[in-house]
């Protein structure tokens, strides 16, 4: 007789032990699949990049581009599918966070928390921003976010000194200087310089700087002394320089108080040989701003120029095209505020080597940049000219706080031209950065022999 509840037992027990081989050989499957299989991490659906910029306030002129150019880059990357992860193993768009400080210090330090804390940026990287990279640097340096501060002026560098995540591209202001009055010895005049500068810390340091090096190059020395804002009436001053025949002059006034001036020596008969303006010459709305043809043979530019011989790292583009592009585009003037630019390129390429959104691996990689861009190669390990070392050290030490850390780029001096009716600057002197040609002779002020 058969034994029902023994052959019930028996087929529960098979049914149990299919079971378990299934389920042990899911997850054998699995562990199979994850081993030699590895997912990896999930990929981001897009790569962030916060880009704090003074917009509007009276900063605005500083970065009225940066919105152009954060849309030009992406256009420019997201077409082609975005910058390629080698972490995720495929391409992701690109997104610059591009957001309006104001020019507050307050607000440059809000709005780069928020980008951090809020957006969760992956890098932060303010193209431009004269006295607030340290407000933005105290927040990069808190959440320990990778900051690229582009376009900083050397003063700045030490206030965010010492720096663990942020990186410095910056100019020489002594190279600035010294390229002035050497392209200054190239007409002949009788050496004697007249120098007006605004009161601050940018004048003062003109001033530093001109009153040691003038007379090691030749020069006799004017000095008119620091000017505040507001003053309108500058005849006093112009009779000293007419009484001291000084046929060289530096303008190191603000915009409008520089425009006054040199409209007040044409008025009173003062024509010197050489003339250089820190901002009635720095572009084309300066000069037109001055009327007539005040603007004929002012030297000036001396940061980024239209002229500069470089291409965008990203698309090819020359600086020039680039300018063309810009102003066809919006219908504004570009200047030396197109400079910016090149801290787009910096961050791009930044990403693209860390191959990875991964904070550390981003540091690893600025710290490796050695990118030809549109404002020249910027590479952070490169050591400094021997020769100038010691000048920095003399001059300007605040290049030396953080060497490792900071990238100077090229500036030369420009002299204005007018072609055809049409205002061009171009390139008369470029010290020590050959790979700069040189456009033209350097002519004397019209009217001034």
């Amino acid at each position: 007789m058969r034994n029902l509840h023994f052959e019930k037992a028996i087929i529960r027990l098979q049914v149990v032990i299919i079971a378990i081989v299934v389920v042990a050989a899911a997850v054998a499957a699995g562990v199979y699949i994850i081993y030699f299989y590895p997912q990896g991490p999930v990929a981001p659906n897009i790569i962030l990049i916060g880009v704090p910029a003074p917009l509007t306030g009276p900063g605005a002129q500083m970065g009225e581009p940066v919105p152009w150019i954060a849309s030009y880059i992406e256009n420019a990357i997201n077409k082609e599918g975005g910058i390629y992860l080698e972490e995720y193993g495929r391409k992701i768009p690109i997104k610059f966070l591009v957001r309006d400080v104001q020019f507050s210090l307050d607000l440059a330090s809000t709005i780069a928390e928020e980008l951090i804390v809020k957006d969760k940026v992956s890098l932060i990287m303010m193209p431009i921003g004269a006295t607030l990279y340290p407000a933005v640097a105290a927040k990069a340096e808190k959440y320990g976010v990778p900051c690229i501060l582009h376009f900083c002026p050397s003063p700045m560098i030490p206030l965010m000194a010492p720096s663990t995540y942020c990186y410095f591209t910056t100019w020489s202001w002594f190279e600035d200087i010294l390229n002035i009055l050497e392209a200054g010895k190239l007409i002949k005049t009788n050496n004697i310089l007249g120098v007006i500068n605004s009161a601050g810390p940018i004048g003062e340091m003109a001033r530093k700087l001109i009153g040691a090096l003038a007379p090691k190059v030749g020069y006799e020395v004017v000095d008119l002394g620091l000017i505040s804002p507001g003053l309108r009436d500058f005849s006093p001053y112009i009779e000293r320089l007419k009484a001291a025949k000084a046929e060289v002059l530096y303008i190191g006034l603000e915009w409008e108080e520089g425009i006054t001036f040199w409209r007040q020596c044409h008025e009173m008969g003062y024509k010197p040989k050489v003339v250089y303006g820190t901002h009635i010459s720095a572009d084309l709305r300066s000069i037109l701003a001055l009327g007539g043809d005040l603007g004929l043979g002012l030297l000036g530019g001396g940061l980024f120029m239209r002229e500069y011989p470089f291409r965008c790292s990203i698309t090819g583009k020359t600086v020039k095209e680039l300018y063309e592009m810009y102003e066809k585009e919006t219908g504004l003037m570009a200047g030396a505020n197109m400079g910016a630019y090149a801290g787009f390129e910096i961050a791009v390429d930044v990403i693209k080597r860390a191959g990875s959104l991964n904070s550390d691996k981003i540091l690893r990689a600025i710290a490796n940049t050695n990118l030809n861009t549109t404002w020249g190669n910027i590479n952070f390990k490169k050591p400094y000219p021997e020769e100038l070392t010691k000048f920095y050290a003399e001059y300007e030490p605040e290049l030396l706080t953080q060497m490792d850390h900071t990238a100077i780029m090229p500036t030369v001096v420009g002299q204005w031209f007018k072609e055809d009716g049409r205002w061009v600057i171009k390139i008369v002197y470029v010290g020590r950065w050959k790979e700069v040609p040189v456009q033209a002779k350097i002519i004397p002020i019209p009217g001034s022999e």
